[in-house]
């Protein structure tokens, strides 16, 4: 990372030398449409492992299985941006944008015998508040083609929740018994990273041009802490403060090692346990942005 932010930096001040800097523009507002690029996604690692052990397990066992637990999925988002001029082709930027993302999914399992019926639902749902405070630059390469440059610090703030509902039915001498339980966790967490940019805007009119632009983002956020609340079959209820862990575990009884992510008061530990780490959500990537810029 160090490596490209010397070589933007030096591509940075070739610009300067190359091209005398336009006059300070007035305010400006940005809004435009970018790609998210959220890399390194615990959550959906998690989601492909629990599909995969239940599919493990109907084979070794038998039986039917039915349904599948879905991933979550990032799409575009707006972004607003504001640019202060501050003298010779110089500007303070402040942008933030919104991600977020939902998904369920439910997966059941019969035994071959039809004496056994097992049911689990799991649904996340993240909410992310990406904020960016920078330092620009902007020059004319032709009459109404201006380049920029941007690099600053990127702030972002992440709620994550994550609720499970599990049931087992056994019939047994013509009688059904019932295990059950609910489990509804929030987490919590923010982090600070870097951003660079690099655009270009074609003015259409004195007070409007159009943007294409290229972000790319430096940061992680790990270190979410929340609440959970959790009841079962026998009437108990339980509630607390939980850190979110990922980490491979042998499940079901089975041979393999499972990616889990879930909540834990302490540290998970044990001879089926290993890899433990704080579970994160990355947002390190390149975002490609197209959009308008209204100047005041």
């Amino acid at each position: 990372m160090r490596t490209l932010i010397k070589v933007l930096s030096f591509q940075f001040f070739l610009l300067l030398l190359l091209f005398s800097p336009i006059r300070a523009e007035k305010l400006s507002l940005k809004v435009s449409l970018n790609t998210n690029s959220i890399a390194h996604e615990d959550i959906n690692n998690w989601i492909d492992s629990y599909n995969s052990l239940w599919t493990d397990w109907q084979t070794l066992h038998g039986g039917q299985l039915e349904g599948e637990f879905l991933p979550l999925k990032y799409g575009s988002s707006y972004e607003v941006e504001v640019r202060i001029p501050v003298v010779y082709g110089f500007g303070l930027l402040f942008g933030g944008t919104q991600i977020s993302s939902q998904a369920s999914g439910r997966i059941a399992y019969d035994t071959s015998a039809g004496n056994q019926r097992e049911v689990q639902a799991i649904s996340n749902r993240i909410e992310a508040l990406p904020l960016k405070i920078g330092l620009c630059y902007r020059i004319e390469l032709i009459p109404r083609l201006s380049l920029t440059a941007s690099v600053g610090r990127h702030i972002v703030f992440v709620k994550y929740q994550t609720e499970e509902d599990y049931e087992a039915v056994f019939i047994s001498q013509g009688q059904n018994f019932s295990y059950w339980y609910e489990k509804d966790i929030t987490f919590n967490s923010e982090a600070l990273g870097l951003f660079a940019s690099v655009g270009a805007e074609f003015e259409l009119f004195k007070f409007l041009a159009v943007v294409l632009e290229a972000e790319q983002t430096w940061n992680s956020v790990d270190g979410f802490k929340g609440s959970y609340s959790m009841n079962n079959y026998l009437g108990q209820e339980e509630k607390g403060k939980a850190s979110l862990y990922y980490y491979e575990s042998k499940e079901f009884g089975l041979d393999n090692f499972y990616p889990v992510l879930t909540g834990h008061k302490e540290k998970p530990e044990g001879v089926n346990v290993r890899n433990v780490r704080q579970g994160e959500l990355n947002f390190d990537g390149i975002s490609a942005k197209i959009g308008i810029r209204l100047k005041f």
